[in-house]
């Protein structure tokens, strides 16, 4: 025998980790009964010494348990690792959505953003205009008056003179 196999056989056979409630879930019972069926029918033709059949019966069911066992294990293994897999991919697909809105979110604020610039420019553009409107029409209303003041001395001294 290669080196390892009798001591994987010594555990295989052992008994050892069968755990009853393994061996209760209905996958597992089928695989045990079609397993036992084969070994009755093999050992129908097997040797007629008492102990020795019954070593090797107990030998092989408990290997077939532990076999049995294992195989399920791998085989619910397999379902919850698809069904892992299922949610990964969906958390995936709804962060590359909730991405795309954000990135769509950000667009549009930069956009605002660029647009409310613009304004802003605009609006400060017209406030300085309003401003120089309103100086100018400040200087032109102070000449307005300088030049009722010079009007109203004028008429004075031209009522001066006729007089």
């Amino acid at each position: 025998m290669p080196k390892g196999v009798s001591k994987e056989k010594n555990e295989l056979i052992s008994g050892k980790g069968c755990y009853a409630f393994l061996t209760e879930r209905d996958d597992t019972k089928k695989k045990l009964m079609i397993c036992n069926k084969l070994l009755d029918s093999l050992l129908k033709t097997r040797s007629n010494n008492k102990e020795r059949r019954d070593t090797y019966i107990t030998n092989i069911r408990n290997c077939f348990k532990k076999l049995c066992i294992q195989s399920t294990d791998l085989l619910l293994l397999k379902k919850r690792s698809t069904k892992e897999l299922e949610e990964t991919k969906q958390d995936l697909s709804r962060q590359s959505r909730k991405r795309a809105d954000l990135r769509d979110k950000l667009t549009e604020a930069e956009y605002k953003n660029s647009q409310m610039s613009e304004f802003e420019a605009r609006f400060e553009d017209q406030r300085e205009s309003t401003l120089k409107s309103e100086t100018f029409c400040g200087e032109l209303l102070r000449e307005n008056d300088i030049l009722k003041e010079t009007i109203a001395k004028l008429k004075e001294q031209n009522k001066i003179l006729k007089s």
